[in-house]
């Protein structure tokens, strides 16, 4: 396996560790599809691209949420 190709893998795993899918995101919060969309459009939450999200910006308005309770 050349160095190229290892460097590859190891970000493609990196990059893996830190997105979420939709439905990844809607488990984490509790939301339906609708109520993601809903905090998306009102800017409280933006994705990276459409259905892709940053895990860091996921679990810190988790905390956000729970800190406000």
């Amino acid at each position: 396996v050349s160095e190229t190709s290892r460097a590859r893998a190891e970000r493609r795993e990196q990059i893996k560790n830190e997105i979420l899918f939709s439905s990844e995101v809607q488990e984490i919060l509790g939301f339906s599809r609708e109520r993601l969309r809903q905090i998306v459009q009102a800017g409280r939450i933006t994705p990276i691209r459409k259905g892709i999200y940053l895990k860091d910006d996921i679990m810190a308005f988790k905390k956000s949420r729970e800190e406000n309770k």
